[in-house]
Parts: structure tokens; sequence; C-alpha cells
């Protein structure tokens, strides 16, 4: 297992970044700083997304790495989290307010991003998961 750290604190400055971790180039964790801290090739790798917790410095790039796939004609992202923690990305991130709501961007068929909910306690395949209802 390949681990990059893009950023892991929870401010900004020239030489620090906020929370993004990526394995193996397609899964991350927390996405503060998937665009700042990834090119855009290595934005196109990913396929899934698990937001911890939905405190900006966990979220703030999943609004710019939604824009930056769609205009790459890319797959969905999965964001995964919990069932509060997506809930509170579209209540008040990806809302057409804040943001554009990228469920239904470029077209509601074929979005920018895709929400699946975790269940506590429940192991999950994300890779088998991925695969079945994005294809």
């Amino acid at each position: 297992m390949k681990l990059f750290v893009a950023g892991c604190h929870g401010g900004e400055t020239p030489k620090h970044r906020t929370s993004a971790f990526v394995l193996d180039g397609k899964l991350a964790i927390d996405a503060g700083a998937l665009t700042s801290g990834l090119d855009l090739r290595a934005q196109c790798k990913l396929e899934a997304v698990l937001v911890s917790h939905a405190h900006l410095d966990h979220v703030r790039d999943l609004a710019t790495i939604a824009d930056n796939r769609t205009q790459m004609g890319m797959p969905p992202l999965l964001v995964v989290g919990t069932k509060m923690t997506l809930s509170v990305l579209q209540k008040h991130f990806f809302n057409d307010l804040v943001w554009p709501d990228f469920t239904r961007i470029p077209t509601a068929a074929a979005p920018a991003i895709r929400y699946f909910p975790l269940v506590p306690e429940r192991t999950t395949d994300l890779c088998a998961t991925r695969c079945a209802p994005c294809s």
C-alpha cells in the first residue's frame, strides 16, 4: 500500500495544507487538499473519497475536484461517509447556494459525484461498491 499525504493540518499556509490522504492513488481519506495537493492526472485517478466528518478542512476540495472531474469527463467520484456527514454535505455544501449540486451535474444520470452512506460497524468493500453501481 502506498500512502500519499497531500495535507495534514487544520489550516493552510504556503507550506501546509488541510487534511487529505491518498491510498494507492485511488482512495482518498478526507478532501481538504485534493486539488491543491494533487495534479489533475492524480485527481482523475481517484475513485472514492472517504470523508471522516464535514468540517471544512476535511471537505473543501470536494467542490473543486468535482468541477475538475466534470470538465475532464471523468466517471463519478464516490463520496463515502456516515449518513450524517453526507447529509451535511448535501444540505450545506453541494446545495446550489454555497456550491452547485454535483450529484446532478453534468446530469443526474451521470453525475460528477455520488454519495455512498456507510453503516457504522459494517464492513464495506468500496471497490465492489464502486464497480457495481457506477459502471
